[in-house]
């Protein structure tokens, strides 16, 4: 969520920020379906398919695509349709196993270690 949002707040104008970037995934590297269900809560899309039995439902069913033209209502139901989306898809999500990198050939290793910006040698 953070590498999202940064991500896009520098497509806007941000120029200058404090963040620890050694622990924020890199953009490029975030699978498209998580950069989506990110988008989807930042930018408060409205949701696609609503199933008829969501508690939302109704909320849900008819969100302007522009944000400001929503409800406070509408945008509280669409943040927490996509925060469960979210944590949904976490809960089953397994954790990426990264390769060690004695077994990464030594010029893919320093490629890494300078786009990532690790200090581990």
């Amino acid at each position: 969520m953070n590498s999202i949002f940064l991500y896009y707040c520098t497509k806007a104008g941000l120029d200058l920020a404090i963040v620890n970037t050694e622990k924020l995934e890199r953009f490029a590297s975030i699978p498209a379906q998580e950069r989506e269900l990110a988008e989807n809560l930042l930018f408060s899309h409205p949701p696609k398919d609503v199933p008829a039995d969501h508690s939302n439902a109704g909320l849900l069913r008819d969100v302007p695509a522009d944000w400001r033209e929503q409800s406070k209502q509408q945008r509280a139901a669409v943040n927490q349709h996509y925060l469960a989306a979210i944590a949904e898809h976490f809960r089953t999500t397994k954790k990426k196993e990264k390769a060690r990198a004695a077994d990464v050939p030594l010029d893919e290793r320093l490629a890494n270690y300078i786009i990532e910006g690790t200090r581990d040698v």
